[in-house]
């Protein structure tokens, strides 16, 4: 597992391990617009900085969410993904009523995908990068 140096908060040197996880949208329906895929992004952003965390990559589309991202090995990557699909949740719903209307309980699955990356970083960017071409969306 690739890991870079960085200082954190409490100004200690550590290293970062990097995941990319996926969670969608609660069954896979595409309800996200443009205005909340771009609010959404935000709102994982300040959670991650929050946490400690440092976000690589992200990309938000109408069913799911792609996130690459550094963490200390201090912190569970389970316990991030927690953290950051429960935030996202309330806060986009309580932004957007429409989204309680389509999902009263909770915006995401609870299944994520989760894969640990390594040497193929920029393999993973790029892959995040395209995810709407990907999926034949217009920019």
């Amino acid at each position: 597992m690739k890991s870079k140096t960085v200082k954190n908060r409490n100004k200690k040197r550590q290293n970062l391990l990097y995941d990319h996880i996926v969670f969608h949208t609660k069954y896979n329906r595409p309800m996200l617009n443009k205005q909340m895929r771009s609010r959404v992004k935000v709102i994982i952003c300040e959670v991650m900085d929050d946490l400690g965390c440092e976000v690589i990559e992200i990309d938000a589309l109408s069913n799911h969410v792609h996130l690459l991202f550094g963490f200390p090995p201090t912190l569970a990557p389970s316990k991030i993904v927690t953290k950051v699909k429960g935030i996202s949740s309330r806060l986009l719903r309580k932004e957007f009523p429409i989204l309680v209307k389509m999902c009263p309980k909770a915006l995401w699955q609870v299944k994520v995908a989760h894969v640990s990356v390594g040497n193929e970083m920029n393999r993973v960017r790029k892959y995040i990068r395209n995810q709407g071409p990907h999926h034949g969306y217009k920019p």
